[in-house]
């Protein structure tokens, strides 16, 4: 998904996008093609382990096939075109695709956020608050532009469009809308665990709770029963297009610490964050460092910490907003396509 916000700046430009993906489910092609950028298929493959072990990269079984066949089939899918640039995003992927994909271009970018591999780049992209730019240093080539830090973040224009109001509005504003958010997907359902604890959390009654949710996770069905069964004013959305608007017109927040952070805090989001996977924790600690957000750092928390933590960000809400507000403004897709541009002569 960052990868077509980016796509789609540099198409507002002018520029011409072609994603080349690998067709298996949850591929995303059909948005990509909606979005009105080219889409190239590449053979579908059967996640067998071949070729995941050679590589040692800790997210090596990502990349069904391996990357020696992910980069064959990806120079065929390119068929002779010459672009500017390849742009490639994925934590299986290091430096042996990207030398064997680079015959076909100028220039590569990385996009990366866990500086746990080797690149050969031109441009590398780590948007994690935190993250400084030396950590690379051993990781890429000293010629290497590296941009880090959440001021390249790659958000939707939509949410520098709603900064202003959303901002404005909370230094009017101390309702209680309450927007609750883990994810398109929710693999582990943490979202009922939060329904759950809220349903037990003595003064919940004075939120307005709407949760959102991916219209393909596994767990909606049982979600909308929790949603409708809730002794609290909710509501269940699912599949929206306006979360920019959604955020900007919520009062507080509980998400998980993953790209969404960015999204929250360009709108300025009082959010309490929820650790639910492992590579999240770095970019939690940040942020709570910062006074950005309130984080529960162990999912099997929840439960016995939710509703104070809640209450304590709902008291502190104007310095979150703050805190948070100065660390993204919304306009990172805007930089990243200007360094881009820059290198092509254009």
């Amino acid at each position: 998904m960052r990868c077509l916000t980016l796509a789609d700046e540099l198409a507002r430009r002018g520029n011409q996008c072609l994603f080349i993906v690998r067709c298996q489910p949850g591929d995303h092609s059909q948005v990509v093609l909606e979005r009105g950028h080219e889409l190239l298929l590449m053979p579908r493959l059967t996640n067998d382990g071949a070729g995941h072990m050679d590589s040692g990269l800790d997210h090596a079984h990502w990349l069904v096939g391996g990357q020696d066949r992910d980069a064959d089939d990806f120079v065929e899918a390119l068929q002779g075109r010459n672009p500017d640039w390849i742009i490639v995003d994925h934590y299986g992927i290091d430096r042996h695709w990207e030398d064997r994909a680079r015959n076909c271009c100028l220039r590569v970018m990385a996009i990366d956020d866990l500086a746990d591999r080797e690149h050969h780049c031109e441009l590398l992209l780590d948007q994690n608050f935190g993250r400084n730019c030396d950590a690379y240093s051993r990781l890429v080539p000293a010629s290497v532009t590296v941009l880090c830090g959440p001021r390249f973040a790659l958000l939707r224009r939509e949410f520098s469009e709603w900064r202003n109001y959303s901002i404005q509005r909370r230094l009017k504003a101390n309702g209680h809308r309450l927007l609750i958010n883990l994810g398109g997907v929710d693999q582990n359902n943490v979202t009922g665990q939060v329904l759950e604890a809220l349903s037990r959390c003595p003064g919940a009654e004075v939120f307005d709770i709407s949760v959102v949710m991916g219209a393909n996770s596994p767990c909606l069905e049982s979600v909308e029963v929790q949603v409708r069964q809730l002794d609290l004013k909710a509501e269940l959305l699912t599949g929206i297009s306006n979360m920019a608007e959604v955020m900007a017109s919520s009062d507080l927040a509980i998400g998980a610490a993953g790209a969404t952070s960015w999204e929250r805090c360009c709108l300025g989001l009082p959010t309490l964050l929820l650790v639910i996977a492992e590579n999240q924790k770095p970019v939690a600690t940040a942020l709570a460092e910062h006074g950005a957000a309130l984080c529960i750092f162990n999912p099997d928390c929840i439960s016995a910490q939710l509703c104070e933590s809640l209450f304590m960000l709902s008291d502190q809400r104007a310095a979150f907003t703050e805190s948070s507000m100065a660390l993204c403004d919304g306009d990172g897709a805007a930089r990243v396509a200007d360094h881009l541009q820059e290198a092509s002569g254009g």
